[in-house]
């Protein structure tokens, strides 16, 4: 999606971007007409182990970046509002923040903590928050 170019294939619809910036700019142009943009309005931060580049998905570090981040959209998919899954998202950040403070000489620890609280900071909501997916 280009923003003044194509941006209006998505109005009327419920976006969600994992983007840097994405909520600054394209969200605000796809919500003139209607529907809802969940994104971030700060750069989208995650670490990554890289002992496990080769098994990504037995990455906790990546784990307490993206689960959070991926409940939006499962949250959607189970019927919840745009704003009960930014919700979700949220407080699964902070618990998952807690955790690390709970742990804080595991190294990055201090790092990991700065960059979830700039993604839950970052990510918003534009338009319609109490739109859901249609059925």
């Amino acid at each position: 999606m280009e923003e003044d170019v194509n941006h209006n294939i998505l109005s009327k619809k419920i976006v969600y971007a994992r983007a840097c910036y994405a909520a600054a700019s394209l969200g605000k142009a796809c919500t003139l007409k209607g529907g809802c943009f969940i994104g971030y309005n700060t750069p989208f931060s995650f670490w990554i182990d890289e002992r496990r580049s080769a098994t990504p998905l037995k990455d906790e570090t990546a784990k307490l970046f993206l689960e959070p981040s991926n409940l939006v959209v499962v949250s959607l998919l189970k019927g919840n509002s745009a704003q009960q899954a930014s919700e979700k998202s949220k407080n699964m950040v902070r618990k998952n923040i807690l955790k690390l403070m709970k742990n804080e000489t595991e190294p990055g620890a201090l790092a990991s903590i700065m960059a979830l609280w700039s993604n839950h900071e970052g990510q918003t909501i534009l338009g319609d928050k109490d739109m859901k997916l249609a059925k």
